[in-house]
């Protein structure tokens, strides 16, 4: 799960932090990076968006960079296309937005990415359900910096009662697309813990009363769960805030 750290130039709207960045600039490099020859899903490298429910949102995208024979035609790929498609494939990502992407084994590569660093705070919105979420910042931040923000006429889930039905919650996936480590609720309020009431307030794993000590990586990927409408994520600028 990975998302871009930088939005395309140009494209930051007036509300800083917004703005969009095109798949395309999402670039394979390594010493063995799969060409894309035969498209299947076994040899090449490919990326989706991902719906609510984890399904495929829209197309697979196939990284092909050679020239290969399409019909009765020999065409020049370098890109993302979707399958049987000659042009490559016009998606973007909003800031904060991940996709899911997989490289066959023997691949070795990493992927660069360009772009202007978003204006400021980035606010990713988040289905009811699911959203693939990926840190938008060109530099680690701890998860206890990003927090929910409700829309106006909207509540952000408080975590009094520690559930996957009720509460905001986040997790990195492994390959395989299981959880990797601890599932981290957000609890924002004074709630009990055992015969103590404790002050919460961030990301917690369920029936532990300190903070989570999580990282994430530029561009480092999260499935998040809301129960409700109208919440965003906000990931805090990289950029130094400028002195009175």
């Amino acid at each position: 799960m990975i998302g871009a750290m930088f939005a395309d130039i140009g494209t930051q709207a007036a509300t800083p932090g917004t703005g969009s960045y095109s798949v395309q600039n999402i670039i394979p490099t390594g010493t063995s990076v799969p060409n894309g020859a035969t498209v299947n899903t076994t040899d090449c490298i490919y990326l989706q968006k991902l719906t609510a429910a984890g399904a495929t949102d829209g197309a697979i995208l196939y990284w092909r960079d050679g020239s290969f024979k399409a019909g009765k035609q020999t065409v020049n790929f370098h890109g993302w296309y979707a399958s049987g498609v000659t042009t490559p494939a016009d998606v973007t990502l909003t800031s904060g937005q991940a996709v899911w992407l997989y490289v066959p084994a023997g691949a070795v590569c990493s992927f660069t990415m360009s772009g202007e660093v978003p204006a400021g705070d980035v606010y990713m919105a988040l289905n009811q359900n699911n959203t693939a979420v990926g840190n938008p910042q060109p530099t680690t931040i701890d998860l206890q910096d990003v927090e929910p923000h409700a829309a106006e006429g909207y509540t952000v889930p408080n975590g009094a009662t520690v559930n996957t039905t009720d509460c905001i919650y986040l997790q990195k996936l492994t390959p395989a697309g299981a959880t990797d480590g601890a599932i981290l609720y957000w609890r924002d309020g004074s709630f009990k813990a055992g015969k103590q009431t404790v002050n919460f307030h961030g990301w917690y794993a369920s029936g532990v009363t300190t903070p989570a000590d999580v990282t994430l990586a530029p561009g480092e990927g999260l499935w998040v769960f809301s129960p409700t409408a109208g919440i965003s994520l906000v990931f805090p600028s990289a950029l130094p805030t400028s002195a009175e």
